[in-house]
């Protein structure tokens, strides 16, 4: 039985999920002429909050990615750590 991360299917997840975010494309805001409507410059400016709200989504998910590739490398790590010092132990083990 394996115990750990298996480095490559790691990085393979957290790679699609990040290129899945960073294809978003930045929606399309209308610029309208003049106009006095309320509901058409309500609209513009509904389009203007959701593509910052995109950008804003694309920045913290590419955060997000980087913190979960360095959390993947810290257990390789502290794994791999964890291996040497059971070997040392192990081979300090007597049976009588």
């Amino acid at each position: 039985m394996a115990i750990g991360v298996d480095r490559q299917v790691w990085d393979g997840a957290v790679n699609k999920a990040e290129s899945a975010v960073s294809s978003i494309s930045k929606p399309t805001i209308n610029n309208l002429g003049k106009t006095t409507l309320k509901r058409f410059k309500k609209i513009i400016e509904t389009q203007k909050k959701l593509a910052n709200t995109v950008e804003s989504f694309k920045n913290v998910s590419k955060t997000d990615t980087q913190k979960m590739k360095q959390v993947a490398g810290n257990i390789v790590s502290e794994d791999k750590q964890a291996s040497t010092s059971f070997k040392q132990n192990t081979s300090k083990v007597r049976f009588n």
